[in-house]
Order: structure tokens, then sequence, then C-alpha cells
């Protein structure tokens, strides 16, 4: 009975080994995000060993020649990371998310330094039929006059014009968020431009630094900024 209850229980052991090695995450298939304003290092993970079993070696050669890996996309979109997924084993790349500052909107504002009486200049906005105006209480641009956010450089500046042949003297400012990007990491070279650029010229290209030892990236610390 003791025996059978013991194969019992190492069968059940190697099962749950089974199961854990099957749904094991791959590090290479990973999206690795990175986050804005700060300056990351790629590198491998090293085992957490006593220090007593730690032991002198030589380091371990590169299979990316150090300097030598470019960063290739720059797009954002579904379709875009559909696409790098498909290229990424195939190139042996790396497939990372980086947030990038994207101008989403064009605001039009009379800035607080403009504005020598904030009463008198919302009273002739109001005569001159300005349209659509308020006055910045708090927050960026506290103290000026908002006069309209537009989707589009064309729409802003066809506002500020015909503010300023009503005698005003309005500012156009860019309106920035962070947004996800999508990168190729891969060896210089892996990729000729003449096989992507004719079918996507809005992907970019730009040098970039290469995994540590192996190419493997299975981690990412932090440096400060300098």
């Amino acid at each position: 009975m003791l025996r059978l209850i013991f194969l019992l229980l190492l069968a059940l052991n190697l099962v749950v080994l089974a199961w854990q090695a099957w749904h094991a995450p791959d590090p290479a298939e990973e999206l690795v995000r990175i986050e804005p304003n700060e300056r990351y290092q790629l590198a491998v993970a090293e085992p957490d060993l006593p220090e007593s079993d730690l032991q002198p070696r030589e380091p371990a050669e590169p299979q990316w020649r150090p300097g030598g890996c470019v960063q290739l996309g720059g797009v954002d979109g579904e379709e875009a990371l559909r696409a790098f997924k498909r290229l990424r084993p195939e190139l042996s790349a790396h497939l990372l998310e980086i947030p990038e500052s994207v101008v989403f909107a064009w605001w039009v504002i009379i800035p607080p330094d403009g504005i020598t009486d904030a009463d008198e200049t919302l009273a002739a906005l109001e005569a001159a039929g300005a349209g659509d105006y308020f006055l910045i209480r708090s927050g960026e641009g506290e103290g000026g006059i908002s006069l309209g956010l537009f989707s589009t450089p064309e729409r802003a500046e066809l506002r500020r014009d015909r503010l300023q042949e009503r005698g005003f003297s309005p500012d156009i400012r860019e309106r920035e968020r962070q947004e996800p990007r999508y990168w190729l990491l891969m060896p210089e070279g892996r990729l000729a431009p003449e096989v992507w650029q004719a079918d996507h010229p809005e992907w970019r290209l730009r040098p970039a630094l290469c995994p540590g030892a192996e190419g493997e990236l299975v981690d990412i610390r932090r440096n400060p900024l300098e």
C-alpha cells in the first residue's frame, strides 16, 4: 500500500513539473516595456549564489558585438505589433515597447504675459465676436486665455490669424502626450533597408546599444540620469 502511495505522489510531482515547464514564459518572446524619461541598460540575469560559491571566471563572449545594433520601427498600432511579432523570430530580434512624446493637438492661447487686464481682454474678445474662449484659472497657462485646442496645426494657425486681424496676439503651443512605439532590436545588417523601405516608409532605423552576453535579454536594470 505504501509503495502504491509513493508511486502516485511521484507521478503527481512529474505531472506538475511538466506543466510548469510547458507554461514557463520564454523571455525572448515577451514584449519588453521601457519607461519614459529614464536611461536603461540591457543586462543578463545572474543566478543568486552564496558569496562563498562565487568563483572568478572569464567574461562571456557576446553574440552581438557591442555598438553594432540597431532599432527598427518607431510605429504604433496592432498592425505594426503583429508585423514585428512575425519578424522577430526570423531576425532573432528583441521586441521593445518604448513610450515617446507625441504632439496630439495645437493650443491657441493668449499667454499671461500678454495680458495686462484679464477682464478688459475678455470684454474685447466678446465685442469682437471671437467665438469660444475662457480664462485659465489654474494649471498650465494660468492667467492666460484659451482660444481653442485643434487637431491640426493648419486649423490652429487659421484661428490665430483671424484673431490677429482683430488686434489680438495669441500664441500656438503644441500639446504632447506619451504614446507607445514598437521597435525591433537586432544586430546591425540583419535586415537590409531595401527589404522594408518600399512597403513601410514610416519605419525608422536608428543605432542602439546591444544586449549583454549571449544576446539574452532577460532583465532591465535602471541607471539614474547623469
